[in-house]
């Protein structure tokens, strides 16, 4: 992804070129559930919605561009993205690190869910590095940051934290549920997910998410 354009420029027209079926310079909304083969049993780019849509791929495509962390993925909702990370990345006998404040339905996910699975998880206030420090002399498979932490907006130093994470081997990820992309732009330190607050998720959070890889 080039990075030389514009921050402005990137809102309007990054990752999104014109519909090439008709030409279209805004995306047709593809309501439709399944796509036609042409080849049975032969892969083709777009076949059932849940997989992939290509009003969804320009979604992720224009998001992916804004994070300069192409490609991206899109979930419905941002406990389904946090879902999949963990599930994706952590078990039984792993042990995660998290900002003591959190997203209810992240800590549940933790303390109910994957504890059940063998996963334990520790919360500690990453607002003070140190903390986060003493918390990671534990060998930890991720370490989970919230910032600004829903409800109460608690700031993170993101980059000093993953600076922590990466000196111990430990996979850091950010849940940037409340900021912009023009106010907080955690893929400059570190890949992540990025959860959208109404409209899309740099990590997770209470609206659709998604993750660039």
């Amino acid at each position: 992804m080039s990075t030389n354009k514009d921050f402005s420029t990137l809102c309007i027209r990054g990752g999104q070129e014109a519909d090439p079926t008709h030409g279209a310079i805004l995306p047709p909304i593809y309501q439709t559930t399944t796509f036609r083969k042409k080849v049975v049993g032969k892969d083709q780019t777009f076949s059932y919605s849940r997989v992939g849509n290509p009003t969804v791929a320009v979604l992720e495509s224009r998001l992916g561009a804004l994070e300069d962390c192409l490609p991206a993925v899109s979930f419905s909702s941002g406990m389904s993205a946090v879902t999949t990370l963990f599930l994706a990345l952590l078990k039984k006998g792993d042990h995660v690190v998290c900002s003591d404040v959190v997203y209810g339905g992240t800590y549940r996910f933790l303390t109910e869910i994957l504890a059940k699975l063998g996963v334990t998880c520790e919360f500690v206030d990453t607002s003070d590095p140190g903390q986060t420090k003493s918390a990671l002399i534990r060998p930890t498979r991720l370490l989970l940051l919230e910032s600004p932490a829903n409800p109460t907006l608690k700031l993170t130093d993101i980059k000093a934290n993953c600076a922590l994470a990466t000196k111990c081997g430990t996979l850091a990820v950010v849940d940037n549920t409340f900021a912009w992309r023009q106010l907080q732009f955690p893929s400059a330190t570190i890949r992540i997910p990025h959860t959208m607050a109404g409209v899309a998720c740099r990590v997770v959070g209470s609206g659709p998410g998604f993750f660039p890889s």
